[in-house]
């Protein structure tokens, strides 16, 4: 859909494909949430209140955008933490969505088998 037209009447800006091959998220959105759980850590919310916060986060922006899942966002998050506290519990987040995943795909390929 062109935007505009040039003097010769191309489009200037021509068709783009939507679908984008890999969007990573921008360090200041991993940088918002570092500090917020880092706030939260210092102002000694409960654990699982913060891990409720960084659950909710991180499948707000899973489903924002296509290019994001849940696991690869949680990775990026971790990858990128120097602060311990909300390192250690997005890897607990991690641990537990992992479980609960493979948990979920036994329980999905056991029903096939039956």
């Amino acid at each position: 859909m062109p935007i505009s037209e040039s003097g010769g009447g191309e489009p200037i800006v021509k068709h783009q494909k939507q679908d984008v091959l890999r969007i990573t998220p921008h360090p200041r959105t991993l940088r918002k949430a570092r500090e917020n759980i880092k706030w939260m850590v210092a102002d000694q919310v409960s654990p699982a209140k913060i891990k409720h916060y960084f659950v909710r986060w991180a499948h707000w922006w899973a489903r924002t955008s296509t290019a994001w899942d849940f696991q690869a966002l949680v990775e990026q998050f971790i990858s990128l933490c120097w602060l311990e506290a909300p390192a250690a519990i997005a890897s607990e987040v991690l641990t537990r969505y992992l479980t609960e995943s493979n948990a979920q795909t036994f329980r999905d390929d056991s029903t096939l088998a039956a």
